[in-house]
């Protein structure tokens, strides 16, 4: 199979709108920054980033027949499914990345499932993908620029940010926060 740079940005070009496309190389920018801080793989990195919103422009009609059709295991499914099915975009991603691309590699699966929900035990991998996604260039939000420099000096301090102003958000929204996000949050704060 193959997984070059050139290869997923040749299928992006035709699965994604501009913005997106746009948004998607700006996560992969961030996250080779975050992959030279921390010693990570850069093609893992390419490839989860490049790939995280593969399937993010599925409807939720889609993401859900997608998920159900190919038997795609997911964290409390049936609740994302009642409640909040653009979710399911990062794990439809992966299976993506699996079979489109042939990557295996299961950090690399794990950071593009992951990369809107969160998770405990998160791999640095995961954490770097999540972080990148919600500080790309472009990004506009009240604590973005105080994001990306704690990106830049511990991961974790970074995850503990991101995930504090997500859950904030998603109560003030009042919408449904992902058990997920809040297992990262306590796994993060055991293992300070």
């Amino acid at each position: 199979m193959d997984y070059t740079a050139d290869s997923i940005i040749a299928y992006l070009k035709k699965h994604l709108p501009k913005e997106r496309l746009h948004h998607t190389l700006g996560t992969w920018q961030a996250a080779q920054a975050l992959a030279s801080r921390y010693h990570i793989s850069q093609k893992k990195v390419m490839q989860a980033a490049l790939l995280h919103d593969a399937a993010k422009e599925m409807d939720d009609k889609e993401l859900i027949r997608y998920i159900l059709r190919n038997r795609i295991a997911v964290p409390d499914r049936a609740k994302i499914i009642r409640h909040s099915p653009s979710l399911l975009h990062g794990f439809a991603a992966a299976d993506i990345a699996r079979r489109k691309f042939g990557i295996k590699d299961k950090d690399v699966l794990e950071a593009i499932a992951l990369h809107t929900i969160a998770g405990p035990k998160m791999s640095a991998l995961a954490k770097v993908i999540y972080l990148a996604d919600i500080t790309a260039p472009g990004r506009k939000f009240k604590k973005v620029q105080e994001l990306r420099r704690l990106s830049l000096r511990n991961l974790d301090d970074a995850m503990r940010t991101a995930l504090a102003a997500k859950i904030e958000y998603v109560l003030i929204k009042k919408q449904w926060l992902h058990p997920g996000a809040v297992a990262a949050w306590n796994d993060l704060l055991q293992n300070r």
